[in-house]
């Protein structure tokens, strides 16, 4: 094999090697958009249908409360989320959804989604906020 021709197949080899990591990456990439469009279609049907509180208690209070209140309220066990900060759980037939994040100093967001058979159900989301608020003056 002379070298030319060897210069060639080694170029050929390169650029097929690139293509491979570009179509790798492409790849990838629409896959990690799934992902992301999946995960913002989720969450913005919890905000839109969640209600809010704002507490001045500090997060991690409010977060451990949460959880406290959640497990008293419920007969079954609280599945918990501890990197999203969300905790799900049954009451009385609603599937509730509570979601703690920092909001500012010293300030907190609550906010939980409560749905009974498709149907949001404002009522046992703000009953739940109310006795999360209880407990946290206790």
């Amino acid at each position: 094999m002379s070298t030319q021709s060897r210069t060639q197949s080694r170029t050929l080899s390169r650029a097929l090697l690139a293509a491979a990591v570009l179509a790798l990456a492409a790849l990838s990439s629409c896959v990690v958009a799934a992902v992301g469009v999946t995960a913002v279609v989720v969450s913005q049907e919890f905000l839109d249908n969640a209600q809010v509180a704002f507490m001045e208690e500090d997060y991690e209070v409010v977060w451990e409360q949460t959880k406290r209140t959640l497990q008293r309220m419920a007969s079954d066990p609280v599945e918990i989320d501890e990197e999203l900060q969300a905790a799900t759980v049954d009451i009385e037939g609603s599937h509730v959804t509570a979601h703690v994040e920092i909001y500012d100093v010293g300030e907190t967001k609550l906010s939980v989604s409560a749905k009974k058979w498709s149907f949001y159900d404002a009522a046992r989301a703000n009953q739940v906020i109310t006795q999360i608020k209880r407990d946290l003056d206790r």
